[in-house]
């Protein structure tokens, strides 16, 4: 700011001054705090290696290093051997992902960062780690990467900061699931970090999370007799997972719903059991042992037997159906009493 413009505000600079480009502003929402002091560390004092600013500033080689790779996938730094090489600079800018505008999400910035292959063979050959975590990740997949599958496995690490050991269980979830793509696995990655699972604890109990969510499905699919082999519908979905997830319910509190469904329209209906589910989380039902309480004494006080009876009335269950069903189609017949038992011989 020169004497002669407006007097608002006056910045003192002291001897020196740190020029960066303006570009820097549009990727601080997404950038660490360690991201930030590296590049102003860098563009100042261009002259010093890593171990010097990482000994001034208390910055770790491994966080200078992933701020390296940070500001070269947002366009702002390179290397010299990048820049006199035009037609491969041109490449890369083309790669480089628009900048977030409002959201501080990480993966805002679209595809990760890219290495060349003298880049890879260099980390690799260089860091056992590094070669031992690709070696496993492609036992993992089952696939030997070619370059660019490479450069985004070092990515993760070097650009969301996953630890090898991270990366490698993500892998094996993937692989676990059918989903073998390095592609994949960046997505799934990049969701991970915007949800703020970034350590390896923080995955293992997502993973264990999404592991007992699964298994329960398909004990719910096969207990009513669904095919395992298609996917399941908009509504199955909806249903299924507003038992699990909204209303917290295990499988033997579904079993009862299923029970009770079977008792009185004898065929299997997530549509009849779901009104069911409903109405005892409405009750704040949560546990089987509070829910066959409220079943049996909803039957003493009507005189009635316990099986079968788990609402207050068939008018609010009538009500509850609707909303299951909604305009999809009619609504079954609900009956008015308990079909008769068979008589034992």
């Amino acid at each position: 700011m020169s004497k002669n413009e407006n007097k608002k505000l006056a910045v003192n600079y002291g001897r020196g001054v740190v020029v960066i480009p303006e570009a820097v502003l549009g990727s601080l929402s997404s950038a660490k705090k360690s991201d930030i002091i590296a590049l102003l560390a860098l563009v100042s004092e261009k002259d010093a290696d890593i171990s010097a600013i990482s000994e001034k500033y208390a910055l770790s080689t491994d966080a200078i290093e992933r701020a390296i790779a940070f500001w070269r996938g947002a366009g702002i730094l390179s290397y010299e051997e990048e820049k006199k090489a035009e037609p491969v600079v041109e490449t890369k800018e083309e790669k480089v992902p628009a900048k977030p505008q409002k959201s501080g999400r990480r993966g805002d910035l679209g595809a990760l960062p890219e290495y060349s292959s003298n880049e890879i063979a260099e980390m690799i050959e260089g860091d056992r780690e590094v070669a031992l975590m690709i070696d496993e990740c492609e036992r993992a997949l089952g696939k030997i990467f070619r370059v660019g599958e490479t450069a985004k496995i070092l990515a993760l690490r070097d650009y969301l900061g996953f630890t090898p050991d991270y990366i490698a269980a993500l892998c094996e979830h993937c692989a676990k699931i059918g989903k073998n793509s390095v592609r994949y696995l960046e997505t799934t990655a990049i969701a991970l970090y915007d949800d703020g699972i970034t350590d390896k604890a923080a995955l293992d109990e997502h993973l264990r999370l999404a592991q007992a969510k699964h298994d329960l499905e398909v004990q719910i699919r096969s207990l009513f007799g669904m095919n395992m082999s298609r996917a399941l519908t908009t509504r199955e979905k909806r249903f299924i997972d507003s038992w699990i997830g909204t209303f917290g319910y295990g499988f033997e509190i579904i079993k009862l719903a299923y029970e009770i469904t079977i008792d009185k329209i004898n065929e299997p209906s997530l549509n009849y059991a779901n009104a069911i589910l409903e109405s005892w989380n409405a009750k704040g039902l949560k546990t089987e042992a509070e829910i066959k309480a409220q079943i049996e004494a909803e039957a003493e006080a009507k005189g009635e037997p316990a099986a079968g009876k788990s609402f207050d009335s068939t008018d609010f269950f009538e009500a509850a159906l609707r909303r299951s069903y909604g305009d999809a189609g009619a609504v079954p017949d609900v009956p008015k009493t308990a079909p008769a038992q068979k008589k034992r011989k």
